[in-house]
């Protein structure tokens, strides 16, 4: 594979530059290098050990660079990138414990970031991610009260940054999303009516978005979605049923 090929090209001379000068551009890029790499390995080749090996030596490339430099943010992006990758190595590796501590990570550094330079939206759309991870990794552990609350903390922030900026409307769409899916963990834990309050947020968000981009059908879906689920959860079939077939018409018929 010529991608690995030369991935590792880049590795080892990350390296030779690293051993000769230390500097923090070449130590930054070598994590960089190595991140990739393991991504490919990971994924392309199905080769863990091999992909867990980069991605450790990267994280503590960043670690160190972040000892070094504690007021550069960028640098604690990268490590909280390194975490990341951990974490969704050791998920797939089913080490689901350690992954969770490799998550629980990455919001410590991404809260820490948005603590420090919370004026800068970047840093909150990355902890509002983070939170979304977590949630994800619990759900799937069955972790149901802890994925409620990382639900809950994800929703509450990507919902700061849709009112911070009203015309950016994929952040509507994420915190649709999150609203979605917490809705369905609450109906899954038998909270139905914080279950509808949830989804009834999802709903006016979604015919918000459909008022402003009325050519737009994966809107309507969406829409369409959040009728149907209280229609489901209100036993009310024949609205979610109506809402269906109204989907189905043409945009602007």
């Amino acid at each position: 594979n010529e991608a690995i090929s030369e991935l590792r090209e880049a590795v080892s001379l990350g390296k030779r530059l690293v051993a000769k000068t230390k500097s923090a551009a070449f130590r930054k890029n070598l994590a960089t290098c190595e991140t990739n790499l393991g991504m490919q390995m990971l994924f392309n080749r199905n080769q863990p050990k091999e992909a867990e090996a980069l991605f450790r030596h990267a994280l503590a490339l960043s670690q160190k660079l972040v000892d070094d430099f504690p007021d550069r943010p960028e640098y604690e992006t990268g490590l909280s990138i390194c975490y990341n990758n951990l974490g969704l190595l050791l998920n797939v590796t089913k080490r689901r414990k350690q992954a969770v501590a490799a998550y629980n990570k990455v919001v410590e550094i991404e809260r820490r970031l948005e603590a420090t330079y919370g004026n800068r939206p970047e840093f909150k759309e990355k902890l509002a991610h983070s939170y979304t991870s977590l949630a994800v990794m619990m759900y799937g552990l069955g972790r149901l009260k802890e994925a409620e609350e990382a639900w809950r903390k994800s929703v509450d922030a990507n919902r700061k940054l849709s009112r911070e900026f009203p015309n950016r409307y994929e952040l509507k769409q994420v915190l649709a999303l999150g609203l979605n899916n917490l809705g369905d963990l609450l109906r899954r834990r038998k909270q139905l009516k914080e279950a509808e309050v949830a989804w009834r947020e999802e709903l006016a968000i979604y015919q918000q978005l459909t008022d402003k981009l009325p050519t737009r059908p994966d809107m309507q879906l969406q829409l369409a979605t959040a009728h149907h689920n209280l229609g489901v959860i209100a036993n009310r079939p024949k609205l979610a049923e109506a809402e269906w077939r109204a989907v189905e018409r043409p945009v602007g018929q």
